[in-house]
C-alpha cells in the first residue's frame, strides 16, 4: 500500500471570476418576455372574442326557440285568469282548427287553410 506523499493542490487562476449573463443575454431575455406577453394578451383576446361570439349565438338561437312559448306567455298573461292554454273555449290540437285555429293570415304558412278566417269573420256579424 502506497501512500501520497504530497498533499492536494488547488489551483487558482488570476483571471476575473465569472459575472454572470451579458448584455446581449439579458437583452435577448427581455425580448423574448415582452414576446410572450404580447402573445399571452393577443390569444387571450382571441379567445374571449371566440367565447362571446358562441355565447352570443347561443342566446340567439335559444330566444328564437322560445319565441312560441314567450308569445303564448303573454297572450295568456293579458287574457287574465282563465284564459291560458288550457282554457275550455280554445281547441286543442286534436279539433279540426288544431293549433293553428284562429291565427291572423299573416302568421299562417302557406299550406294552412285559411278559409276558417271568413266564416269566424260571417259568424261575428250580429245577426238582422
Amino acid at each position: 500500500m502506497t501512500l501520497n506523499s504530497e498533499p492536494p493542490r488547488l489551483s487558482v487562476s488570476l483571471s476575473s471570476p465569472p459575472s454572470g449573463p451579458g448584455w446581449l443575454s439579458r437583452a435577448l431575455g427581455a425580448i423574448a418576455a415582452v414576446a410572450l406577453l404580447v402573445l399571452g394578451v393577443v390569444f387571450s383576446a382571441v379567445l374571449f372574442a371566440v367565447v362571446a361570439v358562441v355565447g352570443l349565438v347561443a342566446f340567439g338561437w335559444f330566444w328564437w326557440r322560445t319565441r312560441e312559448a314567450r308569445r303564448q306567455w303573454r297572450e295568456a298573461m293579458a287574457g287574465g285568469p282563465g284564459q291560458g292554454a288550457g282554457a275550455p273555449d280554445e281547441p286543442d290540437a286534436s279539433s279540426p282548427g288544431g293549433a293553428r285555429f284562429g291565427r291572423p293570415a299573416w302568421r299562417r304558412g302557406p299550406a294552412e287553410d285559411v278559409s276558417d278566417a271568413k266564416v269566424l269573420a260571417e259568424e261575428s256579424r250580429p245577426h238582422p
